[in-house]
């Protein structure tokens, strides 16, 4: 879930980027107009042929609301494997520039929440941090997953979220036959 405080972009929401070296891994940002951008790399470049960058077709974040986002990557799909879905509903992708890669870097850049890059600027004999482009808002029940979620989940998870509406879970039925979810899986 995501609160963003103000619509400007780009404001990387979470990710293992780094623009300096070899430390692209993965990241998922908001760009300027309001869609939201991700970000995978095999070799930890952001070189032709070794990462995927797709957008959502749609302005998807509001300014001071929360948003439920979930991105998934089945590598064994390369580029047609990403997901992207917003407060439960799936949503259309741009392939902004993309390569079948079926792997993901593993590299030395630190996960982070809320920034775009952190690099230090030295003023006389002191030195400063600065953030370029930070994600200005909340971040609230961050979960990473090792395989790629469904559908089914990711709507589990939205109706479960920032408001628990368990009725709305009871009711649930994703294949349309009549018998809840939860009551198939029991």
């Amino acid at each position: 879930w995501i609160y963003p405080q103000e619509e400007r972009g780009p404001a990387r929401v979470l990710g293992k980027f780094k623009t300096s070296g070899m430390n692209r891994e993965y990241s998922a940002f908001i760009g300027g107009d309001a869609r939201l951008w991700t970000f995978v790399s095999d070799d930890g470049s952001a070189d032709y042929g070794h990462f995927i960058l797709k957008a959502t077709q749609d302005r998807v974040i509001e300014k001071k609301q929360w948003e439920h986002i979930a991105v998934t990557w089945d590598a064994s799909q390369g580029a047609a494997g990403v997901s992207v879905y917003v407060n439960g509903k799936k949503t259309r992708l741009w392939d902004a520039l993309s390569s079948d890669i079926d792997s993901l870097h593993s590299g030395t850049a630190d996960f982070t929440l809320g920034t775009y890059d952190v690099r230090t600027v030295k003023r006389g004999k002191k030195e400063k941090e600065v953030v370029d482009n930070p994600f200005k808002g909340s971040v609230a029940q961050l979960l990473l997953c090792k395989d790629a979620l469904s559908l089914l989940e990711i709507n589990e998870l939205y109706e479960l979220g920032r408001n628990g509406n368990l009725v709305a879970y009871l009711n649930m039925d994703f294949d349309q036959d009549g018998l809840p979810d939860w009551w198939e899986r029991k």
